[in-house]
This record gives structure tokens, C-alpha cells and sequence, in this order.
């Protein structure tokens, strides 16, 4: 019960919380579709609930859809957590940064409710390609000159440090984009604060 959710092609991530979820899940679960409350393994997180309410706002949830209908299900999902709060008497803050990909299209939120309160961060970036940089940074059998700790194996070792990797630029655009609830490159100025 752990993110980033998959079903079939898609894969969800919040960073957030549903404000009130103890007291709405059950009418959350209530709305979902047969289909889209079997696609999820478990229920005790307010991300994974959220995700079967996406799954369930899809016209087809086995189908490849256009990013409009991504956006639609997205919107439609916020709509419906809302209004189960309302049913609720729930006025509590909502922070529901919500990133949804079928692989080829990424449709992210930056949501909070109430509007006056403050939202989470998320930030985006785009370049060429993202590389790891430098020596000691932690690349096959170097110790990081940072902390000492040894990475052996690059292909199942995590990013050590902020400055572990960078973002590079190429002549013919963008091929990568990333989207972080804070900026994952030492350097700020690849970043775009949502």
C-alpha cells in the first residue's frame, strides 16, 4: 500500500491528504464502480482511495485515453471528494497534489481546500536527458566523498544526493519532464514552481 498505485496502464501518486478521510471513505468506496473498487488492494490510505475514485471517473478503464479525458477523470475525481466532504460537514484543509501517468501522458494537480489555505509545493522540470555527475557521487564502486557510503550496483541503487544528478539540455528539446514535490537537482534554476 505503497506509491507509486498501478492498475493496468496507469500510475498514481498523491502527496497530500483528504481532509476528513476516516469519516468519508466508506461513501467514497460507495461511489466506485464494481471495476474500479476491485482495481485497488487496499483501502486504508486516502491516496489509494483516491486513485479507484480516478479509475472510476474513466469512460474505460482497460482503454488508452486522450490527455483531455486523463484531465476530465482528474478533475471529476476532485469534484467528487469534495462534495462527499460537504456531505460530511468536513472543512478541514485538503492538499491533494495528485500525478496520474499512463506512460505517455502525465496529468499533475496542485489543489488545496479551502482556496485561502496554503497548498503544497510541486515543482516541475524539463531537459535532455537526467545523469548522474561527478566523481564520489556515488557512481559504480565509488564511495560518496559526501557520506562514504559505496554504491555498487547503479541500476538498483537510489540517488545518494540533490547533487548525485543533473538535468541536461539538448538542441532538439525536451525528452524528459519530471514532476517533484521539491526540486531533486542541486540546481534551482531547473525547476518550476507550480
Amino acid at each position: 500500500n505503497c506509491h507509486p498505485f498501478m492498475w493496468g496502464r496507469y500510475l498514481w501518486m498523491h502527496n497530500g491528504v483528504v481532509a476528513g478521510f476516516s469519516q468519508i471513505k466508506r461513501t467514497l468506496l460507495a461511489t466506485l464502480s464494481d471495476a474500479a473498487y476491485n482495481a485497488i488492494q487496499s483501502f486504508h490510505s486516502d491516496s489509494a482511495v483516491s486513485f479507484a475514485v480516478f479509475l472510476h471517473h474513466l469512460p474505460d478503464m482497460t482503454s488508452a485515453h486522450p490527455p483531455e479525458v486523463l484531465l476530465h477523470a482528474m478533475e471529476a475525481t476532485i469534484a467528487t471528494i469534495q462534495s462527499v466532504q460537504r456531505q460530511h460537514s468536513i472543512s478541514d484543509s485538503s492538499l491533494l497534489n495528485y500525478c496520474l501517468s499512463d506512460g505517455t501522458t502525465l496529468v499533475a494537480t496542485r489543489f488545496v481546500s479551502p482556496a485561502t489555505h496554503d497548498a503544497a509545493s510541486l515543482y516541475y522540470a524539463e531537459g535532455h536527458e537526467f545523469v548522474r555527475t561527478g566523481s564520489g557521487s556515488g557512481g559504480p564502486g565509488e564511495g560518496c566523498s559526501r557520506c562514504g557510503t559505496t554504491n555498487r550496483n547503479p541500476t538498483t541503487s537510489s540517488v545518494l544526493h540533490e547533487s548525485s544528478y543533473e538535468l541536461t539540455y539538448g538542441a532538439r528539446g525536451a525528452r524528459v519532464a519530471f514532476v517533484s514535490s521539491e526540486p531533486i537537482t542541486a540546481s534551482t534554476a531547473d525547476w518550476v514552481a507550480v
